[in-house]
């Protein structure tokens, strides 16, 4: 049986390896979206309204401060909360 952490650090791994692929070969469409979203940064509001989400829901489900692996997903959900709040 898998546990909680480790759910979450392989969706987690997932989505960054799907994010990667997709940066690699759609390269001209990405850069066109970081050119618009730089001239128009209002545009970016609702993604960084649920980057905020996630980090909340991250770190209100797995708040779990170990010296061991699943601290990683831990801190990744408060990073997500501290880089939404910023933007």
């Amino acid at each position: 049986m898998t546990s909680f952490s480790t759910v979450v650090a392989t969706s987690i791994a997932w989505f960054l390896l799907v994010l990667g692929f997709s940066y690699l070969l759609q390269a001209p469409r990405w850069i066109r979206i970081s050119r618009k979203m730089m001239q128009e940064p209002e545009q970016a509001f609702p993604t960084m309204i649920i980057l905020l989400l996630v980090g909340f829901f991250l770190v209100q489900i797995h708040n779990i401060w170990v010296m061991d692996w699943p601290v990683v997903v831990t801190v990744l959900g408060w990073l997500l909360v501290l880089k939404a709040s910023w933007l």
